[in-house]
């Protein structure tokens, strides 16, 4: 029997055809403290991972992804009124695309302000 994950179009080189895979995982965590009776912050981090890049370029479509992101960010909090709070937040990103060859690769910084007006 004959599967196609075996068919070798060149010979000494890998299988054509491979099994795909799509296996990943991510880490999330954040914590909050609270500074005063107006103001809080909260701090959260991020990972995510796939290793599933199987490089056979030289004979066939090379499928999987293969990808690692990092996103940390901090946030603080100040209620200025009774019914107005004020939000300022300020990220960060680290995205490495394998697949892509790196070019998808980026880093990145935001900064978010918000305004919040409650009726």
């Amino acid at each position: 029997m004959v599967c196609a994950n075996n068919i070798d179009l060149v010979p000494n080189t890998s299988p054509t055809v491979v099994n795909f895979r799509n296996d990943y995982w991510t880490v999330t965590s954040g914590a909050g403290y609270i500074i005063d009776d107006k103001t809080d912050f909260y701090t959260d981090f991020s990972f995510y991972c796939a290793n599933d890049h199987f490089k056979n370029a030289g004979v066939a479509v090379p499928y999987g992804l293969g990808a690692t992101e990092y996103t940390a960010s901090a946030t603080i909090t100040r209620q200025l009124t009774k019914n107005m709070r004020l939000l300022l937040k300020y990220g960060y990103f680290n995205y490495r695309d394998v697949t892509s060859g790196g070019h998808n690769n980026y880093r990145a910084h935001s900064i978010y302000s918000g305004l919040q007006y409650r009726f």
